[in-house]
């Protein structure tokens, strides 16, 4: 009976088999990789979490570590805060031909100018009276002579018309009329007269013209020894309504401290953060420290954007863009500037010295632009571009994207070009540097 079932046995066996087969070697290689890929984006997964955790772990400790700077939060808020409102209520809402005067001898001192500004001229005087010279050509071409000396820009061959959109648009700082009668009042001793139109946007810039008229009459009179008067007749474009002497300097004012203030706090970011170095030994990388003190410090930082913004605005000043534009573009300053201090912190190696490049970045730009006319090469320099964004674009309305230098490179494109470098040279520096451990 058992040798007639051992085959039943063996029938049932191979059924099962049959039905149930084990799976084949290569069923089971095949098997294999998509585990191993189920594995592999796991880990991945993992050690993505855990980086973004520890990201966001430095990045407070950063944020931390500038909150209990007293000194930083007195830079970023007390000082920007304190220096705005002592210029509001020292200039008030003074018209802006109080601060520089009108005539020949309130224009200022002749020869230096913070920029090269952009003067346009109309010869309308066909007078007579004054043999062998036609003294408004000869006025008119003295600009010529100071535009060879890099004093001025002339803008010729445009109507008035064409010369007021210009100064609307901020491609002209201002321009003169000669009118007629001029030549003649000024051969027979009387008082000749010519006009000039000037935007009042930035005081610095309305300075210059000034300067810049100034030497042409001082050449005029040189040339033909005349001791007559010329009067000026002043007419101040884009006059704000309110905060106006506010708003005369703060095209030169802000940008320069929007982007000094953070230069200098984040040139001392990495420079004997023991911290910092010890943690270069856990599972952390210099990437990830400089990144959190990247985000760190845009954090913190940006808080002098919201004082410079929001406390103007209350003050009444104007910004022809929107108070949004206005902030982002405060805010665009403020990345520059912790570009450039990353970079001077990572290639510093004490405190005094990431401090004495600091001032060196911020001193050179502006010296460097008082001599320099060019305004392809100027826009190399991060402050001559938030300089002209502001100027034309918060102040007077203009799409940033339109503004340009000569050859046609937007402003913002050329800062963030710039900013991208710089990550990339703090990087580099920093991933070279020796610990101090």
């Amino acid at each position: 009976m058992e040798l007639n079932n051992l085959p039943e046995a063996q029938a049932d066996q191979t059924g099962d088999q049959t039905l149930n087969p084990k799976p084949s070697h290569a069923a089971k290689n095949k098997a294999k990789p998509q585990k191993n890929k189920t594995l592999n984006a796991s880990k991945h997964l993992i050690h993505l979490k855990n980086r973004v955790s520890r990201i966001h772990s430095l990045i407070k400790k950063e944020i931390s570590v500038l909150l209990r700077d007293k000194v930083a939060i007195i830079l970023l808020l007390v000082l920007p805060t304190s220096v705005i409102l002592l210029t509001h209520f020292m200039n008030g809402d003074q018209n802006v031909n109080a601060n520089v005067g009108s005539g020949e001898n309130a224009m200022g001192s002749m020869g230096f100018t913070f920029s090269v500004p952009k003067i346009g001229i109309i010869d309308r005087d066909n007078s007579d009276g004054y043999y062998g010279a036609d003294l408004s050509a000869q006025f008119a071409q003295n600009f010529e002579i100071l535009e060879e000396n890099d004093q001025c820009v002339l803008i010729r061959g445009y109507t008035q018309n064409e010369y007021e959109q210009m100064l609307g648009e901020g491609t002209l700082n201002g321009y003169i009329v000669i009118n007629t009668g001029f030549e003649y009042n000024l051969s027979t001793h009387f008082v000749a007269m010519f006009d000039i139109f000037v935007d009042s946007y930035d005081q610095f810039v309305m300075q210059d013209v000034f300067n810049v008229v100034d030497n042409a009459v001082s050449l005029l009179k040189t040339d033909f020894n005349f001791t007559g008067a010329i009067s000026i007749n002043t007419d101040y474009v884009n006059v704000p309504e309110t905060a106006g002497g506010l708003r005369s300097i703060s095209a030169f004012f802000y940008p320069l401290l929007v982007m000094a203030l953070p230069i200098l706090i984040q040139s001392q970011s990495l420079i004997g953060d023991l911290p910092k170095d010890r943690m270069v030994l856990t599972p952390t990388n210099k990437g990830e420290i400089l990144l959190s003190k990247y985000m760190g410090g845009i954090i913190v930082n940006s808080s002098l954007s919201f004082v410079v913004t929001f406390v103007s605005i209350g003050l009444g000043l104007k910004a022809d863009a929107g108070w949004f534009v206005y902030l982002m573009l405060m805010i665009i300053t403020v990345i520059m500037a912790i570009s450039f201090g990353l970079l001077i912190s990572a290639i510093s190696k004490t405190s005094l010295q990431g401090f004495q490049y600091a001032l060196i970045v911020i001193i050179m730009q502006e010296m460097l632009m008082l001599f320099i006319s060019n305004d392809n090469f100027l826009s190399v320099f991060p402050l001559y571009c938030v300089q002209e964004l502001y100027r034309v674009g918060v102040l007077k309305g203009i799409p940033l994207f339109s503004l340009t230098n000569s050859i046609g490179v937007p402003y913002l494109v050329i800062l963030l070009i710039e900013i991208i470098m710089l990550v990339g040279l703090s990087y580099l520096f920093y991933k070279k540097s020796r610990s101090v451990i």
